[in-house]
């Protein structure tokens, strides 16, 4: 196992203000000791993913099939390690809401391509049933970004779509920004690109006319989709 003392505290830790009306959040807040001793175990276990990915290529190569299977490296959220001062998977930071997409099929999709768009796990599914030439049944709610592999030219919005229906948290990433809104009208917004690690919340600043567009653009996706953050929303 790493050595705890060995790993680095973030930035963020002891950040506060986007915890607004929200003071439970900082209760759980853990201690410097906590954090460190957690993420030894995290990058322990992150270095026994890579190694049995690893087993499983060697393992498909000995078949004589690695090059004809499509390998897909993904997760489901990521993970808080002192980030704002959370641990798990709470909130709407990218930090949580940011996944790896890294797809591997040789022949189809060219080595080291760099898709830099902005895509949900939502449209995963419909990326695959392109890839393989299969027609989705109709219900999916995702995107075809299966061309944006293949190197082409397409049609493409850059936007993801949150939804945290646990903590009632929904919102959209752009390339430049973060916005999400809590049922309690409490909002985020973050510039993405001057702000990378999200720690100064122009909620209720300057932005007023971008915080409009952006609960308009919100609302009415959930509202397409029947999402039952829509009522959040005033689109």
């Amino acid at each position: 196992m790493l050595e705890p003392l060995a790993m680095v505290v973030p930035e963020s830790y002891g950040d506060s203000s986007a915890f607004e009306g929200f003071a439970d959040a900082q209760s759980r807040k853990p201690d410097q000791d906590r954090l460190r001793q957690f993420k030894a175990w995290y990058y322990g276990a992150v270095k026994l993913i890579d190694d049995n990915v690893g087993r499983l290529f060697a393992c498909l190569e000995g078949e004589g099939i690695l090059d004809d299977t499509i390998i897909v490296f993904t997760t489901d959220h990521g993970e808080y390690i002192g980030e704002h001062g959370l641990m798990g998977k709470n909130m709407i930071y990218e930090t949580a809401h940011r996944v790896p997409f890294l797809v591997r099929w040789p022949g189809r999709i060219a080595a080291g391509t760099d898709v830099n768009r902005v895509v949900a796990s939502v449209d995963f599914q419909q990326t695959l049933l392109g890839l393989v030439g299969l027609e989705p049944c109709g219900r999916e709610q995702g995107r075809d970004g299966s061309g944006l592999l293949r190197g082409e030219s397409v049609t493409w919005e850059d936007e993801a779509f949150v939804h945290h229906p646990s903590h009632q948290w929904a919102g959209v990433y752009t390339p430049a920004h973060l916005y999400a809104v809590h049922s309690s009208g409490y909002g985020m917004l973050f510039d993405r690109e001057r702000d990378p690690d999200q720690r100064e919340n122009l909620f209720g600043g300057d932005g007023g006319e971008l915080i409009r567009e952006m609960s308009e653009r919100v609302g009415a996706h959930f509202q397409g989709c029947d999402g039952p953050a829509a009522e959040w929303f005033s689109a």
